[in-house]
């Protein structure tokens, strides 16, 4: 209920002063007025903001990442082949579609971020609070895309069809240097036509070359082939700490030192490399280097124990005769395989349980571990969670970095924490930036966490000379 109340002083005769009030209900006003605004700034089939306040609500992060010195992300999404579901089904079926989809976006974001109908089957996603780092900026608008590609997996019930949809997604990052939301744009809307080129349900990433002309992120084909075999990648180290402040192991991010375009991160290539087949070439050099890296550090006493954490590609943990090649690998060095763990996304739960299940389990004969990551905000459910042998999740970054400003995030990561006590998972806590998630995060039981707030991604001559390391030394010394 709305009330309006007025009041008017009279002054007594004895000197006292007396109010006359007079209250009105004016509720049916106020929704009539809402009602008015709604129309007016919010879509009426989705009920997501329109257009013009996306552009406002951009603005207003371009002028905030100036003013913080951070980045964020822009994601202009537009569904492929909507038109001919509307030919062929209907309007009314397209209609449907676009309510699904909208719901879908809706329960990716945090409270911080926005989804917008930006006109048709357009949508557009502002992403905010990524970092002052720009490779862990992209990083983290990568994963987001791919929780995007990962939430049109599951078809949409449109009533009398079961339609499958897949989005085409252009990604435009905001930093400190970009001042102008309309360049933004049409950077994201022409990487979005980039990804419809590359065959559909992809994203691609616009970025800026060394000469400071723009290009898309995606136009890397022809130079992925042969840059394994060029030594053009590299791995860096995050270290992992526990709650008493001790590194533990550490998390191994692939970069391609581009020859032209310097370091790429991973958002920047990964797609192209995962459609042309590469990325199985590329995953092979990852795990030679993760084993041959533990191996080394097993050889002292300050750094045997340390756990190597790697992601593993949907297509390479399919591989046929993967267990097999990795058995002969993990023989030859020599190490204890304990310390090796497989990083699979949810993108791979989307797939028959007993049949990763089956694979899981058959790769784990050989000794190493499996993490879930980005585990919070995804499709994956607790039977799912419950019937897979991982021995750890991944709090998803997106949440870590909403512990302060919302609750649901805090609510969501409580209950991770119960679910993972209740399953014996070990739980890692990513991308923590601050002593407040760190705190909260550890009162509820975390017990490892990686991110900023502890060190950024380093090469191995950087992380092996670390302070922590060395015997004498096992406290946290904070350099956020």
């Amino acid at each position: 209920m709305w009330l309006h109340l007025t009041a008017t002083p009279e002054r007594t005769d004895n000197g006292e002063t007396l109010w006359h009030g007079h209250l009105v209900d004016i509720t049916k006003q106020k929704e009539f007025e809402q009602k008015i605004e709604k129309l007016a700034y919010y879509d009426t089939l989705t009920s997501l903001p329109k257009r013009s306040v996306a552009q406002d609500k951009l603005m207003a992060t371009v002028a905030s990442c100036n003013r913080r010195e951070e980045f964020a992300s822009l994601l202009f999404i537009d569904l492929d082949n909507f038109k001919t579901l509307n030919d062929t089904k209907g309007h009314e079926a397209g209609d449907e579609l676009l309510k699904q989809v909208a719901q879908r976006l809706q329960g990716l974001i945090r409270t911080s971020d926005m989804v917008a109908r930006y006109g048709g089957d357009e949508f557009v996603v502002i992403i905010d609070n990524l970092g002052k780092d720009q490779i862990d900026a992209k990083d983290k608008a990568a994963s987001f895309a791919n929780k995007v590609l990962n939430s049109f997996r599951d078809s949409f019930d449109l009533g009398m069809i079961d339609h499958s949809c897949s989005p085409s997604i252009g990604v435009a990052m905001i930093d400190p240097s970009l001042p102008s939301a309309e360049e933004l744009l049409s950077q994201a809307d022409n990487a979005m036509y980039q990804a419809k080129k590359n065959g559909q349900n992809n994203y691609v990433i616009f970025g800026a070359n060394c000469s400071g002309e723009n290009t898309l992120s995606t136009n890397y084909g022809d130079d992925l082939t042969g840059a394994v075999t060029r030594d053009e990648f590299q791995l860096l180290f995050q270290p992992q700490l526990n709650n008493k402040g001790i590194i533990t192991g550490a998390e191994a991010f692939i970069r391609w030192n581009h020859p032209k375009n310097g370091i790429l991160s991973p958002g920047e290539f990964m797609p192209t490399a995962e459609k042309s087949g590469i990325i199985v070439e590329i995953n092979n050099w990852v795990i030679d280097q993760a084993i041959m890296q533990l191996a080394k550090w097993q050889l002292s006493e300050a750094t045997s124990k340390l756990r190597l954490a790697i992601n593993i590609s949907i297509q390479q943990f399919s591989t046929k005769d993967f267990a097999n090649q990795l058995e002969a690998k993990l023989f030859k060095a020599g190490i204890d395989r304990s310390l090796l763990t497989f990083e699979l996304t949810e993108s791979v739960l989307n797939r028959s349980v007993d049949r990763v299940r089956s694979k899981m389990l058959e790769i784990k004969k050989c000794g190493i571990r499996f993490a879930l990551d980005d585990f919070g905000i995804g499709s994956t459910s607790l039977a799912s969670l419950s019937n897979l042998p991982f021995d750890q999740v991944k709090i998803d970054g997106f949440l870590v970095s909403a512990i302060e400003s919302e609750s649901q995030s805090r609510s969501l990561i409580e209950g991770i924490l119960g679910i993972a006590k209740a399953l014996d998972l070990e739980v890692v806590g990513e991308h923590l930036g601050n002593s407040y998630q760190e705190k909260f995060l550890h009162e509820r039981g975390c017990a490892l966490a990686q991110g900023f707030y502890y060190y950024p991604p380093m090469d191995i001559a950087s992380f092996e000379l670390l302070d922590e390391l060395k015997p004498t030394q096992n406290r946290l010394r904070a350099v956020g």
